[in-house]
């Protein structure tokens, strides 16, 4: 990732820096600090754009550069560029859901509409496709949050990112338990979804969305790492 002086960030909710650590209160993690590296991401929390931190000069550029790239790649820092990374955290997990869905859908639409200014499509194909393609997505994605819950009541620790129109539940690394079973069931339920709707309106691309779903289980997709790892 690169990053540049004119560059604005936030630090993310439920992120809070503590005496020598970072405390991520969205997944019950801790990350430990010596002092100088207290220094620098005291002086990240402290501001919002990077050119602020440059004019510290006990800064050193290397490390500086070595931690917010860390901070990026975990969810702890998010960039003000539009459709980067947005990282979705609330107490309310229905909620949290519902709006992740929402801007999903939201970015997804507006690629769409690009891509019809480059490629002509009827209109009429377009929604279509993109209503039953959004419909299988959202079952995709309540089959993973819901069984995780389902598993984890009592340690439900997890947030949601959306990177451009990539959707992504996180947790705990720690927190592995029914991982297979969780990764599985969102392209399960992607699947039969749009086989009810095949049945249900008749449109062969439909069978097309079907075999997107059924595909995530390969181990060269996410779902199918964690389906396929071995974890003992």
């Amino acid at each position: 990732m690169k990053f540049y002086r004119f560059d604005k960030y936030i630090i993310n909710n439920g992120i809070s820096l503590r005496k020598n650590y970072i405390y991520d209160k969205r997944i019950d993690e801790l990350i430990k600090l010596d002092n100088e590296d207290f220094y620098i991401i005291k002086c990240i929390f402290k501001n919002t754009k990077i050119s602020e931190i440059l004019k510290n000069e006990n800064i050193d550029i290397d490390m500086l550069k070595v931690w917010l790239e860390y901070l990026y790649n975990n969810d702890i820092l998010i960039l003000n560029r539009c459709f980067y990374k947005k990282t979705i955290y609330m107490s309310n997990y229905k909620y949290m859901f519902f709006k992740a869905i929402t801007i999903f859908i939201i970015r997804f639409l507006l690629s769409i509409i690009l891509i019809n200014l480059i490629i002509k499509i009827p209109m009429a194909n377009i929604i279509q496709y993109t209503g039953v393609f959004i419909i299988s997505f959202i079952f995709h994605e309540l089959g993973h949050f819901v069984s995780f819950y389902l598993f984890n009541k009592n340690e439900f620790k997890v947030y949601i990112n959306i990177d451009k129109i990539k959707f992504e539940i996180v947790t705990s690394k720690k927190n592995c338990r029914h991982i297979r079973i969780v990764s599985l069931m969102g392209p399960l339920m992607g699947g039969i979804i749009s086989i009810f709707l095949y049945l249900l309106i008749k449109r062969s691309y439909i069978l097309l969305i079907a075999f997107f779903h059924i595909v995530l289980i390969l181990p060269i997709f996410q779902d199918g790492k964690n389906i396929w790892k071995k974890y003992y």
